[in-house]
């Protein structure tokens, strides 16, 4: 049996354009917020033309977003105005996880999916950052939409749209693969359509990787850094790590708390299971779509810190999977609870958003303003006395990228042999001269050498350790020798 997409009527446009409208008018008040590291990191990257293909090929990400942001800094200046080319594709995420969860379950899960996605501190959040993640959830929606479409037996341009739309993807984030991956497996075994049909379906699965080969020498160079040598780190056993990345992302995905993982996931199985509407294959498309990437990233970084934003070429498709299972459970409440029933199922939908939205939301653990690398620079440049030291995390990019260029040269020279002392990253202090009296330790960045340095930092709180805290602000501390 095909997927068949319910017809559209009158209602089902209106509530859509009531929906959009109000994620716009979301998404826009969350414009007004601090830039964080990585959005600054991002205006570095668009200088130029040349800087973006430059900053692109040694960094995870393909050029596409930065292309795109590098053309809208011709006529936007602002940092917030900037925003904007995030914008769009977070709405089109919202419209094309409607279609799709229509095209999966029916009018009802289509309209539980985009309330669930409107209103979710997750997708809010991405939609509006200078990053490409608006990005890589627009797409990867659309992509999902178009899949299954072909799989049901879609026309030619059905495909042209999955095509088209998965290599935007792949030329967006590298993480796209982890979608298309397991879409062009279940093509290329031929599950969509019939048989006359699966010729072109293999075409259309083969040029995306085709359109890709431009990019294929930075891709390989980053699949060096994420494919593990022969040696595999020690660590938990791989179904464990498996469990572990689920769990890690889920969580992200539903707020945050163990208990929304735990009740999200009993949704979501039953929304694997038992939505009505679904083609040959139907519930195990779903679970290799949504598994299949935890599997990968797991097993091959198994040290790598996970998060959330990692997987949300996964988001629109767990989206219309909770949807499907809150539609399948309402729809059994109602009818073994008769009226009251209804109602109060009607009362928790309504109250739903308003949860969503005073849910604890994750936020970045570095915040900057627009100005922060200056007044970072201006601070140092009066308060760094000649015989005080100065470090950073080695080997922090962030550091290097953005506060190296406006320093001053004294402040550049004294990052410069912190950096060329090597100092270690676990115990970054036992290295210090003991004339130096005055410690300044900057920690911007947060890859796992900055989390040990931020670890490191810890005991100096408690007065444990040579040095004391004086004072601290997000990323600049200074530390002292207390008087013997």
């Amino acid at each position: 049996m095909a997927w068949s997409e319910s017809k559209e009527g009158g209602a089902d446009t209106r509530w859509l354009l009531l929906l959009l409208f109000s994620g716009l008018l979301i998404r826009l008040v969350a414009f007004d917020r601090s830039l964080w590291v990585d959005e600054a990191i991002s205006l570095e990257m668009t200088t130029s033309w040349g800087q973006v293909l430059e900053s692109s090929r040694p960094r995870v990400n393909p050029p596409l977003y930065y292309l795109l942001l590098r053309g809208a800094r011709l006529l936007l200046t602002s940092p917030t105005a900037l925003r904007l080319v995030s914008l769009p594709f977070g709405l089109l995420s919202l419209f094309f996880i409607w279609k799709a969860a229509r095209l999966r379950g029916g009018t009802a899960v289509g309209l539980i999916a985009l309330i669930l996605a409107v209103f979710s501190p997750t997708h809010i959040r991405y939609s509006v950052e200078l990053r490409p993640y608006a990005m890589l959830l627009g797409l990867s929606a659309a992509s999902i939409y178009f899949f299954f479409r072909v799989l049901s037996g879609g026309s030619d341009r059905d495909r042209i749209a999955f095509a088209a739309a998965t290599t935007l993807n792949i030329y967006t984030h590298y993480f796209a693969f982890l979608l298309y991956v397991p879409q062009a497996l279940f093509l290329l075994l031929g599950c969509g359509g019939e048989p006359r049909a699966r010729w072109r379906n293999l075409l259309t699965t083969v040029l995306p990787a085709l359109l890709f080969l431009p990019w294929a020498g930075p891709a390989a160079g980053f699949a060096k850094g994420v494919v593990p040598g022969a040696e595999p780190p020690p660590g938990p056993p791989p179904h464990v790590l498996f469990v572990l990345t689920l769990s890690r992302v889920f969580i992200g995905f539903s707020g945050g708390k163990a208990l929304s993982f735990v009740l999200t996931s009993i949704v979501l199985l039953v929304g694997i299971v038992r939505v009505r509407a679904r083609p040959r294959l139907g519930g195990f498309v779903d679970a290799v779509l949504l598994l299949f990437p935890v599997a990968l990233i797991a097993f091959l970084q198994p040290r790598k810190a996970i998060e959330p934003r990692h997987f949300l070429v996964l988001f629109p498709l767990w989206i219309a999977l909770v949807a499907g299972g809150l539609e399948v459970l309402g729809r059994t409440a109602g009818q073994r609870l008769g009226t009251r029933g209804r109602r109060a199922a009607l009362v928790a939908a309504a109250l739903l958003p308003l949860a969503l939205l005073l849910h604890p939301r994750e936020r970045p653990p570095i915040w900057v303003r627009s100005d922060k690398w200056t007044d970072l620079c201006r601070v140092l440049s009066e308060r760094v006395r000649a015989e005080d030291g100065l470090i950073s995390a080695p080997e922090d990019y962030t550091v290097r990228k953005l506060l190296l260029p406006r320093a001053e040269p004294h402040i550049a020279e004294k990052l410069q042999e912190s950096f060329r002392a090597g100092l270690d990253h676990a115990r970054p202090f036992e290295r210090i001269p003991e004339r130096i009296e005055r410690l300044w330790v900057i920690v911007v960045g947060k890859g796992p050498r900055s989390m040990q340095f931020w670890d490191a930092l810890e005991p100096l709180a408690s007065e444990q350790e040579d040095f004391r805290m004086v004072e601290c602000d997000v990323s600049l501390f200074l530390l002292e020798r207390p008087p013997l």
